[in-house]
């Protein structure tokens, strides 16, 4: 019997997806958006199409085509960042290699802090792409280009007046300004905990009516104290005499439950989740307060996590002290499109 051989590239193991679907609790954005195909290249354009063009077709009998009317516009362009990032790594003893521990069998303790380690990783990358930094290059960060985050992406278009809508686009997005019409229209900054739903809702018909078309189908991603002020919305009757809200709620002689998931409105259908990795701290990735009280409100179809180099391990030589490792991993969010979308953010 004869034996062949075939020379190979070897290719490391993507695992990233793997990464995500252990912890998707702890990574909603992640779990909603998914991963798309690779970047090209550090920046990259991505194409939107204008709105459709309001004109009346009517025309004469007769009437011979006149070209100059031809719709000669270009596409906008949304220029995107990939940005590089590493975990501190993980180091295991040889002697803690071979003991058994706490929580662990014998010899696990490396694979126990190998997949920490990538968790942590995954976690941080979920910060950083669910913050409202902004896209920046090269130049701009001493050689570690950035990814504009969901909340960055989400702001909302506000004239300010006396400036360009050119002025404007770049005071929104300075790096990589976008076209005035693909800008959100709808959104909420202030105190949350003045937020109703009368006000919410408007903001959500603000979203469909820029897109026009069937019903806006969006999920909500909201920190935890938000969630539960928007959960209490289904239970507040408004009692006009005495000009106060009361609390109603169905009793249970065993619970209490005030769950909303789900609203569904004229033109308009939103399924909320918990997630408090908004909003973090764009230097530290920590989470501030407004990440509990804040919400982005999104087309999940519109986004996803571009990765040219998925979450992978590399080895640390061991020198004596005993095995270790790190993880890398190379992406950028990505989104097709921000409008009919918003953010709600928290301020006092």
């Amino acid at each position: 019997m004869a034996y062949f051989t075939v020379d190979r590239e070897l290719v490391d193991p993507d695992f990233h997806d793997g990464v995500v679907k252990s912890f998707m609790d702890d990574l909603p954005l992640q779990t909603v958006i998914g991963r798309i195909k690779a970047p090209i290249d550090i920046t990259q354009d991505v194409e939107v199409e204008a709105l459709p063009e309001v004109y009346n077709p009517k025309v004469a009998e007769g009437v011979d085509y006149d070209k100059t009317t031809a719709n000669k516009k270009i596409n906008a362009v949304m220029t995107e960042v990939i940005e590089q990032f590493r975990s501190k790594g993980w180091r295991v003893t040889r002697l803690r290699q071979k003991l058994p521990g706490h929580n662990e069998k014998k010899g696990q303790a490396a694979a126990t802090k190998r997949a920490a380690d990538a968790r942590d990783l995954a976690i941080n990358i979920e910060r950083a792409i669910s913050s409202d930094q902004e896209a920046a290059t090269y130049a701009a960060t001493s050689g570690a280009p950035v990814t504009r985050g969901l909340m960055n992406w989400l702001k909302k278009w506000t004239h300010t007046g006396s400036n360009t809508d050119a002025q404007d686009a770049a005071a929104i997005h300075p790096t990589y300004p976008i076209a005035k019409y693909l800008h959100p229209v709808a959104g909420y900054e202030g105190n949350v905990q003045s937020l109703t739903e009368a006000i919410f809702k408007a903001e959500l018909q603000k979203a469909k009516i820029q897109v026009g078309g069937s019903n806006l189908k969006l999920v909500g991603l909201v920190g935890t104290y938000l969630k539960g002020i928007m959960s209490e919305w289904l239970a507040k009757a408004t009692v006009t005499q005495n000009a106060v809200n009361t609390l109603q709620r169905t009793q249970d002689s065993k619970k209490i439950q005030l769950i909303v998931d789900d609203f569904v409105y004229d033109g308009v259908t939103l399924h909320v989740m918990c997630d408090d990795n908004l909003l973090a701290d764009p230097t530290t990735l920590a989470m501030q307060d407004a990440s509990y009280w804040s919400g982005a409100f999104i087309r999940p179809e519109l986004w996803g996590v571009a990765t040219l180099d998925p979450i992978t391990h590399y080895d640390i030589e061991d020198e004596g002290g005993g095995p270790g490792g790190y993880h890398d991993a190379t992406l950028r969010l990505t989104c097709l499109n921000p409008m009919g979308q918003l953010r709600v953010v928290h301020s006092v």
